[in-house]
C-alpha cells in the first residue's frame, strides 16, 4: 500500500506518511536491548498498531490521519480532524496506557469487509488507562463506514468492566 515510514535519530521514533495503511506488528520482547521511547507522528493515512513494542511511545495524529489496532501505546494526541480506524465487529481495542487527548472534531472510519447491515456495525476503539481529555459532546465527530458518512452513535464511559478488572475508558461505536 501507499505510504512510508521515516525513522528519526532515535530508532524507535518515526513518521507515518502517505495515504496508505501501515500495520505495525511487534512485541517488546523482540527488542530486549532497546529502549522503546520517542514519538510517532502519523501525518497521513492510517497507522494500525498490533502488539506492545510501542508501549512507551507517544503517538501524534495529524488532521486527516488515523490510528487504530489492538496494540499498546503510551499516549495519543489527535489533532482537529484526525481520527480512529477500526473494523466492523472489532472486539479488541487500542490500549492507551497513559493519556488520550481528543479534539472537538474528528472521524471514526470503520471498514466493513463482511458487508454487515448498518444496524449491526459496531467497533470497540480504545481503552485509556490515564487521563481522557475529550470534547463535551461528539457532535463534531463523524462516523464513516467504508468511507460513507453514517448516523451511528459514539459512546464513551469513564470505566469499563473487562476481564474482571474495572479501569480505564472504553470508546465504542454502535
Amino acid at each position: 500500500r501507499e505510504g512510508a515510514v521515516e525513522w528519526e535519530t532515535n530508532p524507535m521514533a518515526f513518521k507515518k506518511t502517505g495515504n496508505g495503511t501501515l500495520r505495525y506488528t511487534a512485541n517488546r520482547h523482540l527488542y530486549q536491548n532497546r529502549n522503546l521511547l520517542g514519538d510517532c507522528d502519523v501525518e497521513a493515512g492510517a497507522l494500525l498498531l498490533d502488539g506492545d513494542a510501542l508501549y512507551q511511545v507517544t503517538a501524534k495524529v495529524a488532521s486527516g490521519a488515523f490510528i487504530g489496532g489492538t496494540g499498546t501505546v503510551q499516549n495519543v494526541t489527535l489533532a482537529e480532524g484526525a481520527g480512529f480506524a477500526a473494523t466492523a465487529g472489532q472486539k479488541n481495542r487500542l490500549n492507551v496506557t497513559g493519556d488520550l487527548t481528543m479534539p472537538e472534531t474528528g472521524v471514526i472510519e470503520i471498514a466493513n469487509p463482511d458487508g454487515l447491515p448498518l444496524d449491526e456495525v459496531g467497533a470497540r476503539l480504545v481503552q485509556v488507562g490515564g487521563t481522557f481529555t475529550r470534547p463535551a459532546s461528539f457532535a463534531g465527530w463523524k462516523v464513516k463506514v467504508d468511507g460513507v458518512e453514517t448516523d451511528l452513535a459514539i459512546s464513551a464511559t469513564a470505566t469499563t468492566l473487562r476481564a474482571g478488572a474495572q479501569d480505564g475508558l472504553m470508546l465504542f461505536v454502535r
